[in-house]
């Protein structure tokens, strides 16, 4: 059976769910692909519990993940096959025994530490480096490689099971932009390489070509809001005291994103509203298809003016750019 149709037919197992394999909140095409292709790897490994994987953000933000809805796409996946831990949090919560799989991230956060904790995270599967404090005695597997898929298709050739052709197919896609090609600058490892030309093996694939596609569909913003643009590639990161950045990496020129109608009151808008995570500090940072960085600056009103003395101040906005201008 193809993933597609089995991730298909759990729509009719909704009521006996057991174990969710859930990926990070920032949700990119290795995240997504990691939670799918875990929780296939695990069904068949345990036909007897029911396992769901689930996106970890809200499914009205699903259309913002612009690289992910066009390789599930490509293997006949829509956003109606797919579940989103937000609309399914009030369920799995009345599960007693639910077991939890984290991929692609090493600790619980958001919804998921404050709805279930710790305790019901049995596999760890990710490729971040482990916070220190980290306290969860779970089996872990967690390596330094390029990408998180690269680690669930490992697991997959250790654990005996034959993975369909879609699901090679979205590995492949998924190492390829977490590397990007295989370039010399990013951390690229004998494990990304290795599982790439397994996952490819029959199928020649064209690196270049195939990293081309994806970033084309990964700056494909048309029609997208401005909450969606921060929310399309962000991170929330905690530091000391309480502390804490949002970080949103924005797929277009910071000019040009300031530039659309009513910018200035959106960013506002977000910054005090939840999606934000009461962060301190909004960290904007331009980006554009070819890598290069197009602009940088940030929002803060909780931290003053500390600033501003390097930030142009508009309103109660302060803000650097590259070029020094608004």
């Amino acid at each position: 059976m193809s993933l597609a149709n089995w991730l298909k037919c759990l729509k009719s197992e909704l009521r006996s769910v057991t174990r969710v394999v859930i990926g990070n909140e920032a949700g990119d095409l290795d995240s997504a692909v990691s939670a799918l292709v875990l929780a296939y790897i695990l069904h068949v490994k345990d036909p007897k519990s029911v396992t769901f994987p689930l996106l970890n953000y809200s499914k009205n933000l699903y259309s913002a993940k612009t690289e992910v809805v066009h390789v599930l796409e490509n293997i006949d996946i829509s956003k109606n096959d797919l579940f989103f831990l937000p609309q399914m949090k009030d369920e799995l919560e009345q599960i007693e025994d639910l077991d939890i799989v984290l991929v692609d991230h090493n600790e619980p956060t958001g919804i998921l530490n404050e709805s279930f904790g710790s305790s019901k995270v049995s596999l760890i599967i990710d490729h971040h480096p482990e916070n220190p404090t980290n306290m969860l005695s779970c089996e872990k597997s967690i390596e330094l490689v390029g990408s998180c898929s690269s680690l669930v298709a490992d697991y997959a050739v250790k654990a005996a099971v034959y993975l369909p052709d879609d699901a090679r197919e979205i590995i492949a896609s998924a190492i390829v932009i977490d590397t990007s090609g295989f370039s010399p600058i990013q951390l690229v490892d004998d494990i990304d390489r290795g599982m790439f030309a397994r996952m490819t093996e029959g199928k020649p694939t064209d690196v270049d070509s195939l990293l081309a596609e994806l970033t084309s569909a990964r700056f494909k913003i048309d029609g997208l809001s401005i909450r969606d643009l921060l929310l399309k590639d962000a991170k929330h990161i905690v530091a000391d005291k309480n502390r804490s950045i949002f970080a949103a990496t924005l797929h277009c020129d910071m000019g040009d994103f300031l530039r659309k109608e009513d910018a200035w009151f959106e960013i506002a808008e977000f910054y005090f509203s939840n999606d934000c995570k009461n962060a301190d500090i909004l960290l904007l940072m331009g980006t554009v298809a070819d890598g290069t960085n197009r602009g940088f600056g940030w929002y803060s009103p909780k931290m003053g003016l500390d600033f501003s003395e390097k930030f142009h101040e508009v309103a109660r906005f302060s803000w650097i750019l590259e070029d020094g201008s608004l």
